[in-house]
């Protein structure tokens, strides 16, 4: 006994074809589109701030808020001396870029001879500079550092004024580009 295939299956069959071909005519490439295309800024980030024509290396850890201004410390090394201060930074979802100022500070003390006494004499050495670098996601989606951070940032320390005369090295007070590199450590 020979069973003929009733027409409704080859029906069937044709519509759901058209129906598959329709389907993957709609579909979009490369996954669904989300809002924005921007990136999480809120976090703790850390970098390293790279002078590499200068004899000059810094550290920085920045905690971004969702509201507000981001907070962190900052240090740098330079020509064997120790900067230490703050960092404020600001990130923009949309673009994906970080903008921040250091504000860093090295005590200073020398004797300075004074008519036959010897003067003690303190000063502060102030640097302050400007970062700028961009967020980017990390291709590597086993990375826990899946948020990097690129950039530059500029670093000039100053003399402070004052009637004694300070015997620092002159080309300290000149100006240092760093590249700046970092990532995200953490959510908020």
């Amino acid at each position: 006994m020979n069973r003929q295939p009733s027409p409704i299956f080859s029906i069937l069959a044709v519509l759901l074809c058209y129906v598959l071909f329709a389907a993957e005519a709609q579909a979009i490439s490369g996954g669904p589109v989300y809002p924005g295309g921007s990136v999480s800024t809120t976090g703790i980030y850390a970098g390293v701030l790279n002078g590499l024509q200068s004899n000059s290396i810094g550290l920085f850890s920045v905690t971004i808020p969702r509201n507000g201004l981001g907070s962190g410390r900052a240090v740098v090394f330079r020509n064997g001396l120790f900067f230490g201060g703050a960092i404020q930074a600001t990130a923009d979802p949309a673009s994906g870029k970080v903008s921040g100022l250091l504000n860093l500070q090295y005590a200073y003390v020398y004797a300075v001879a004074n008519g036959g006494n010897t003067v003690i004499v303190a000063v502060t050495i102030s640097a302050a500079g400007i970062l700028q670098a961009n967020l980017t996601s990390s291709n590597n989606r086993f990375s826990r550092g899946a948020i990097r951070l690129d950039g530059t940032a500029l670093v000039t320390a100053t003399a402070p004024p004052t009637d004694q005369p300070i015997v620092i090295d002159p080309s300290l007070l000149v100006p240092v580009n760093y590249t700046v590199v970092g990532f995200k450590q953490s959510e908020l």
